[in-house]
């Protein structure tokens, strides 16, 4: 029998200045870690070194937000004339010479803080205290933590699931080989068609300004995972007709012209809104049940509904990794510390794969980009088009050729997020006062008709605040009783206090304190005005 070969792999990372806001950080040590031997690269020439070291190395070698952040100070060592995997702007997997780079966000994307680290006072990393013998000591033993933490996690994560470019993909693997079944294949033409019927999650702002009082903050348990409970349609296969039967419109897509109060979605310019007025709406057959019992749409004229064959659940998918996620949670509050890192590490990785399946259901590679490195001033082949330049190294990039298409079902995913929208406003109309809803989340002054419990579905009663801060979508603080703070700033970070000047109508100018990086445009900070925006 041929014995399986090992996957050989390390981990690397890198301590920079902090971030200021002002200047661009270099890296001035790199740690490396296989898992037996652990290496240092410091001084002015640190990553000059590792990569002249990593170009040595035949194996996998992974960083945590490597493709946003670390590989970045690496681009111009990569192999010549190599590909480069990029997904949504994050360098994924790339030739150092021997050595294979890859992002480890993209199988574990949480933050490394979520996973394992250490604590660590970073003003001690500026260039006047760095090299203080004890503050230099403690950046190493901080590096190498990480380091180790880092590996620790990935080969628990490979071992368990095998190596992969993405969490998703895994997630599509393992439900293949939980459900014994294979992925659907759709083409450019189905997904087009159905396109108009799949949306995100249901964030919206009620009222804004700021709201003195007693509020609560309910969520719902596993929304996702729950949905994916239920049968949704996986075929391609449907027929047409504008009298759906009623025992038939949960495995259906609707187009029905009506008049909505509310709760149906509307693509518009300024984002998904849900408006309250007359219109044509393309929606699933569980925001139609839901509309029709709760007295939600009026008028309503059926233009044609598809109804599918086939359906599934993901019943075992879900209940497998839940299970896990419970067994988890039961034996962290009695770990210890040699099987803390093991039950946490199991904890996260059920929760990602729990909400990791149903986005890649409606993947559409026509947004795909191949990449490929070569030298400054090289003639580009094919229909590459001439990019960013790296030191003496320039970027080329072109469209995902149509031959390398793959389409699965949209109108499963469609189904799925359609279910927890469903769900989520039949929840609203049983709430009092609502201020604010996000995907899974209400904000009100009364929830008490929730079903409240520990079971998926079930909702949570998360925290209950005496002020409310609403600035807009994913624009919020919750000043709880507690004397804790829930916020949310996406796209920017900017504290309770100054949400609570953007409610109030001022314009908060950001910036950020660390730079972002970009293929395209390199890098550089992000600077917004944060404004008021409902």
């Amino acid at each position: 029998m041929r014995k399986e070969k090992k996957l050989k792999f390390a981990v690397i990372d890198a301590e920079t200045d902090p971030f200021d806001g002002e200047n661009f950080v270099t890296p001035f040590i790199w740690g490396f870690f296989d898992g037996t031997i652990y290496k240092q690269f410091d001084g002015p020439y640190c990553t000059e070194n590792l990569a002249d070291f990593l170009s040595k190395y035949k194996g996998n070698v992974f960083a945590h937000n490597g493709g946003k952040f670390d590989f970045h100070f690496l681009i111009e060592y990569f192999e010549k004339e190599s590909a480069l995997r990029v997904i949504n702007g994050r360098i994924a997997k790339a030739k150092l010479g021997k050595a294979t780079l890859r992002d480890s966000y993209c199988l574990l994307p949480v933050p490394l803080s979520n996973l394992e680290k250490e604590q660590f006072d970073y003003s001690i990393l500026t260039a006047d205290k760095r090299l203080i013998p004890e503050n230099k000591e403690k950046i190493e033993i901080y590096l190498k933590s990480d380091c180790v933490n880092l590996f620790n996690y990935v080969k628990e994560f490979i071992d368990t699931y095998g190596l992969n470019l993405t969490l998703a993909a895994t997630a599509l693997k393992q439900w293949e080989l939980i459900s014994n079944t294979q992925a659907p294949k759709s083409n450019k033409q189905y997904y087009d068609k159905f396109l108009p019927h799949y949306y995100g999650g249901r964030v919206q702002p009620f009222q804004s300004g700021i709201f003195e009082g007693k509020y609560k903050i309910y969520d719902i348990k596993s929304a996702y995972p729950t949905a994916m409970k239920f049968d949704h349609p996986i075929g391609i296969d449907y027929y047409e007709t504008r009298k759906p039967k009623d025992s038939l419109l949960s495995q259906s897509m609707i187009s029905v012209e009506c008049l909505s109060k509310g709760a149906f979605p509307l693509r518009t310019k300024e984002g998904l809104m849900f408006p309250h007025e007359k219109g044509i709406y393309h929606v699933t057959g569980w925001e139609f049940i839901k509309a029709i019992e709760t007295g939600t749409i009026s008028n309503h004229r059926i233009l044609n509904s598809y109804v599918f064959e086939e359906t599934t659940s993901f019943g075992d998918y879900v209940d497998h990794f839940y299970k896990m996620k419970s067994e988890a949670d039961f034996q962290l509050k009695t770990a210890t510390d040699e099987t803390r890192v093991f039950w946490n590490s199991k904890r996260t990785f059920a929760k990602l794969f729990l909400n990791s399946l149903y986005g890649k259901f409606a993947s559409n590679p026509e947004n795909y980009e191949e990449f490929y490195i070569d030298e400054y001033g090289a003639i580009p082949v094919d229909d590459y088009a001439p990019g960013p330049i790296y030191g003496d190294m320039q970027l080329f990039g072109r469209d995902l050729p149509e031959d390398k298409w793959r389409f699965f079902n949209i109108v499963t995913a469609a189904s799925i997020t359609g279910w927890v929208r469903a769900y989520l406003w039949e929840s609203i109309q049983k709430c009092e006062n609502v201020l604010y809803c996000d995907t899974d989340s209400i904000i009100c002054t009364n929830g008490d008709k929730l079903p409240i419990g520990d079971n998926l579905g079930n909702w949570d009663l998360e925290g209950t605040a005496n002020k409310i801060a609403i600035a807009g979508k994913k624009l919020y603080a919750c000043f709880l009783e507690s004397g804790k703070t829930k916020i949310a700033c996406k796209g920017v970070r900017i504290s309770a206090d100054e949400i609570v000047k953007v409610a109030e109508g001022h314009t908060i100018q950001y910036k950020s304190e660390a730079e972002s990086f970009s293929l395209k445009q390199g890098k550089h900070f992000i600077t917004r005005n944060v404004q008021k925006t409902c």
